[in-house]
């Protein structure tokens, strides 16, 4: 796959539960299956020039999940993994860095600077074009539109 450099993003992708399946914890030397949607994304955003990171807690020094003289082992085994199901290396950290996106399934997406989530948000807004369907269906159709708008510009950033 040829890298085409008309992008130049960098994404942060968790590794349990959004890149691969994560049910429980089974040590760390178990590394689920490959969530295809998911890896089929990464793989786009690599063709497209995209810095991909992969950002797990699952190798930091823990009593319960990873002993310290195993980090560097559970790194390596999740580089193999990517070369497996990505076709390429990724860079791995347990350290959040300066990013342009962050995808994690434990996530909560926060508006920038209102401390609102983002289903709290989006909650808002289906009620406001509920009650303008009441009102008059010009203003619901305004309200509406409003928040197909919003859907867009939040996809466009998480693309």
């Amino acid at each position: 796959m040829g890298v085409n450099r008309i992008s130049t993003k960098t994404r942060y992708v968790d590794f349990d539960g959004t890149l691969a399946y994560f049910d429980k914890w089974m040590g760390w030397e178990h590394l689920g299956e490959p969530v295809e949607k998911m890896v089929s994304r990464v793989k786009n955003w690599i063709n497209q020039g995209d810095r991909v990171i992969i950002h797990t807690a699952r190798f930091t020094p823990s009593e319960d999940y990873c002993p310290a003289n195993k980090s560097e082992d559970c790194k390596k085994l999740i580089k193999q993994w990517c070369i497996k199901n990505i076709g390429f290396e990724l860079e791995v950290t347990n350290l959040k860095g300066a990013g342009d996106c962050y995808y994690d399934d434990r996530a909560v997406s926060v508006l920038s600077d209102t401390g609102i989530t983002m289903e709290e948000h989006l909650y808002e807004q289906g009620k406001k074009a509920l009650a303008g369907a009441f009102e008059s269906p010009e203003r619901a159709m305004d309200e509406f539109q409003q928040f197909v708008n919003f859907l867009g510009r939040l996809a466009e950033v998480r693309k």
